[in-house]
């Protein structure tokens, strides 16, 4: 838990622009950190088990100050809602690796 505090980031510091993906488990949107910044944004839905969410919450600790060309690394993590935590990436534009 100590690894979220650290890349906790408060919500009022993220705005949602667009829906980019809409997946069985979560969502992903582009839209703003810090207001200026243009990142991409994944959130789990209401949907999601406690299951996913653990892992949602992995992966984003995991990726946290990676540093690999083809690995975006994390840029914080909002958890003030515990069921639907916030992973905030770099934006591409590019898509995803399944296009």
């Amino acid at each position: 838990m100590k690894r979220l505090r650290d890349l906790a980031v408060p919500k009022h510091t993220i705005t949602f622009d667009e829906v980019l993906e809409d997946g069985i488990f979560g969502q992903s949107f582009r839209g703003y950190y810090r207001g200026q910044k243009t990142v991409t944004i994944k959130a789990t839905k209401d949907s999601a088990s406690q299951r996913h969410v653990n892992l949602f919450l992995a992966e984003g600790t995991m990726l946290f100050g990676m540093d690999h060309k083809n690995v975006l690394s994390v840029l914080g993590v909002n958890t003030e809602n515990p069921q639907q935590p916030l992973i905030i990436y770099p934006y591409i534009s590019r898509g995803n690796l399944k296009r």
